[in-house]
């Protein structure tokens, strides 16, 4: 199924290098669309979960000669419930581009203006779409894909991209956690959003720690960077400050190795909310493996190796291991009971590509 809709997308591509072909690929594609089975598209959207913007690289599938306009040539983003999102990707252009192109679940594709959507941001279910909104304010906006009319759903406040920006979503979808860096002297700040009633709860860390994730019921997961430190790790409720200890990590890794933790790589949490597996990187900069803890305890479960190119990434958990992602052109599964990697899917020749998931910001 991934490698249908990817290679259905490299197909598409290079039809914006044309207009009229471009409108013809539109209509072509609405005259064909066949509602996915929801076993097959919650398959898609669990397997390649979690990855973020990407800036493309190197691609498998070759790009047509020439580039796109910069207009992309499918239908705008309409109102009404359309269902839920497969992936956005901002295709090939000339100069930037100023458009991005939305791909439903069923296989339809529309267009939204670009130039403030630095950090849209999309739900594990793919029901949920978060942007930074049109003009100077920039502020950010929810809509619900599934709902009818605009599907615009209120946020407890506004969110200024100059201020906030997504950080994750809890595995099941109903939380959204909002990150308020840090302003001058001042300290980060983490809301808390419930996606049933528009809820928010803020929570500050103390010094010296991050928030690392939020799990499906609500708590936080926070730790000093890296999961090392002198505090130890926890679990708060922010509603009620009441808190957990979890165990300390700090002989699971060799030296001049380390977890990426905290706002920019957040942990990923597994679809029942009971584990969390982390990026462990060899300093300067090449990812080596995978940790794996415990998500009630904070005691380690085990670890992945990654192959030594160092080239793929965890993004999300995914029906049958852990989703992996090179940052360039593949998609593959981290298989927990062997630990080998297989390539799932290649990407087709796109500037950036954003899929339904749990990692939202670098």
């Amino acid at each position: 199924m991934v490698r249908e809709l990817l290679d259905e997308l490299a197909r598409d591509v290079p039809d914006y290098t044309d207009p009229d072909r471009a409108l013809a690929a539109a209509r072509a594609m609405r005259q064909r669309r066949v509602a996915a089975t929801v076993g097959a598209v919650a398959a898609v959207l669990a397997l390649v979960a979690g990855v973020l913007w990407w800036p493309r690289g190197a691609p498998l599938v070759q790009p047509a000669p020439a580039r796109s306009p910069n207009v992309v040539e499918v239908e705008n983003l309409p109102d009404g419930a359309l269902g839920r999102v497969r992936l956005i990707y901002r295709p090939r252009c000339d100069g930037p581009c100023i458009e991005l192109v939305v791909v439903m679940a069923d296989g339809d594709k529309y267009r939204v203006r670009g130039p403030n959507w630095n950090i849209p941001s999309l739900s594990p279910d793919g029901r949920w779409l978060l942007t930074d909104g049109d003009g100077w304010r920039q502020v950010f906006k929810l809509r619900d894909l599934t709902a009818d009319g605009t599907g615009d759903r209120p946020l407890p406040r506004e969110y200024h991209a100059s201020e906030w920006n997504p950080m994750t979503w809890s595995a099941d979808s109903r939380w959204l956690l909002m990150w308020g860096f840090r302003r001058g002297s001042g300290p980060d700040e983490f809301a808390r959003v419930d996606l049933r009633d528009g809820t928010e709860v803020v929570y500050t860390p103390p010094d010296g720690t991050d928030v690392h994730t939020v799990l499906p019921n609500g708590d936080l997961v926070v730790a000093p960077p890296g999961w090392t430190g002198p505090q130890p790790p926890r679990l708060v409720n922010p509603a009620t400050g009441a808190e957990r200890p979890l165990a300390p990590l700090d002989a699971a890794l060799p030296a001049g190795q380390e977890l990426l933790t905290g706002a920019t790589m957040p942990a990923l949490v597994s679809p029942d909310g009971r584990r969390l597996a982390f990026e462990i990187r060899q300093q300067p900069n090449r990812t080596v493996g995978v940790l794996e803890v415990d998500a009630e305890t904070g005691a380690l479960l085990r670890r992945f190796d990654l192959p030594a190119d160092g080239t793929w990434r965890p993004v999300a958990y995914a029906p049958g291991g852990i989703a992996l992602f090179d940052g360039r052109t593949r998609v593959g599964l981290l298989d927990p009971a062997t630990g080998t990697v297989t390539e799932t899917a290649a990407l087709p020749p796109v500037e950036q590509l954003l899929l339904p998931g749990a990692r939202t910001w670098h």
